[in-house]
């Protein structure tokens, strides 16, 4: 071949010396525009590093990822520089190295300072997404352990209430992820036990939990996922090889404990108005933190004649929550009672005279699934509640509902297969 790989990197390097060379006419955003910056980042140039890792330079490409472009520039343009930047910081270890070694925390003081934001308004999600990839490098980088440390230090040491900074804005989903990692990707775990004790202290959990009271849905699915996401990962890390997989694990206790249950219903429930939102995804949690993976809450629309069985590795749940849980059960019994308003709708056979609505499904969902658990308590409560019996009303009701058919039918089933036929004669008895 009359190329070489070796051509090309010149050709590269030769590029970028070029504009560095250019004294005159040299700005930040003329070496952004160059095609093969990020490659000669990769590889290492000393000169463009020196010159990209300047304070001046760096504070200049985190204005870019931290602050709304100007509505001057055209929308095609107006990110431009923005990606770039956050490649370019994301690109070399040693950009992570300058961004934590900066004088009194200056540049993360900058990336956090984002997330200060009016909280009326959602946060830029696009912009999000690039300072929470800038910080996900800046803390999961295998290499070096002491940008994690001063990172965690920040937060410790600073004076703005950085958990609550995070907890504001868990409707955008890179915010969410960022929590995540932050507490479950740190590599070393005596550091990351240490940062666990102080979220706990700070009571990390409690405050994410009562998120659900807020009326917002895009929160209530930040929660959502992001608990289901924490249990997932204790779920898989069940075996004794693994060090997290101990029930010891800070994060883990704080989840299982009924206080945060507490916390969470209470959000969830002690209003004069409850949300719908705030119950779909907060049953969602409730059946987590009961044991029930969300694989198998979604595994429901596969064969709705299967009952369910909880795994024997999942999650080990105080009997304390399950007190708690069934507490509740005669308001979700209140809310089933209430038809929700709004106009007919025009289905293929006609009219629907009455409407389920997505609340009142969620909670006949919530119902099969706790039924799952062959709790004798549970369906006991459910019958003494009424539950079952406006279930069941609810079923003849609204005869072409097969997603409230499905769930029904899953709770009978539940119910007459128990090992203890007392919760089963009983529910006969109701009947009749």
């Amino acid at each position: 071949m009359f190329w070489s790989t070796t051509t090309f990197a010149d050709a590269g390097t030769q590029q970028i010396d070029s504009v560095l060379l250019d004294v005159d006419t040299l700005t930040l955003e003329k070496l952004l525009d160059v095609t093969v910056l990020l490659e000669q980042c990769r590889q290492g140039h000393r000169r463009l590093l020196e010159y990209l890792q300047s304070p001046e330079q760096l504070h200049a490409m985190l204005d870019y990822i931290t602050v709304e472009p100007s509505k001057d520039i055209p929308v095609s343009s107006q990110y431009k520089y923005a990606n770039i930047v956050c490649e370019v910081l994301t690109s070399e270890i040693s950009f992570a190295e300058k961004i934590v070694a900066g004088v009194e925390y200056e540049y993360l003081h900058k990336l956090f300072n984002f997330f200060k934001q009016k909280t009326e308004l959602p946060l830029n999600p696009l912009l999000a997404s690039y300072v929470c990839r800038v910080l996900n490098d800046v803390i999961t980088r295998k290499h070096d352990q002491v940008n994690t440390i001063r990172v965690l230090g920040y937060i410790i040491e600073s004076d703005t209430d950085v958990i609550e900074l995070l907890l504001t804005h868990l409707g955008t989903t890179s915010v969410c992820d960022f929590v995540y990692k932050l507490t479950m990707d740190i590599k070393e775990q005596d550091t990351r036990n240490n940062l666990l004790e102080w979220f706990n202290k700070a009571d990390f959990v409690q405050r994410l939990m009562s998120r659900m009271g807020m009326r917002d849905a895009e929160v209530h699915e930040g929660v959502d996922r992001l608990v289901n996401d924490y249990l997932d990962a204790f779920r898989e890390a069940l075996s004794p090889s693994l060090d997290r997989a101990s029930n010891a694990d800070p994060l883990f206790l704080a989840l299982t404990s009924p206080k945060t249950m507490e916390v969470l219903l209470s959000a969830m429930f002690d209003h004069s108005v409850v949300c719908e939102s705030s119950i779909k995804y907060g049953l969602n949690i409730v059946a987590a933190l009961m044991g029930i993976p969300k694989k198998q809450q979604q595994s429901v629309v596969q064969k709705s004649w299967a009952p369910i069985y909880c795994s024997p590795q999942d999650i080990t749940v105080d009997p304390e929550v399950h007190k708690l849980v069934a507490s509740r059960f005669s308001s979700l019994y209140n809310i089933l009672c209430t038809e929700p308003k709004g106009k007919i709708m025009i289905l293929t056979y006609g009219e629907a005279q009455f409407r389920v609505g997505t609340m009142r499904l969620s909670i006949a969902k919530f119902f099969a699934q706790v039924s799952s658990l062959r709790d004798p308590t549970f369906i006991e409560e459910m019958i003494d509640n009424g539950v079952l019996r406006y279930l069941i009303f609810m079923f003849w009701q609204n005869q072409w509902n097969g997603f409230l058919h499905r769930d029904i039918e899953r709770i009978l089933l539940n119910i007459l297969l128990m090992p203890s036929r007392n919760a089963g004669i009983k529910f006969v008895s109701n009947l009749l």
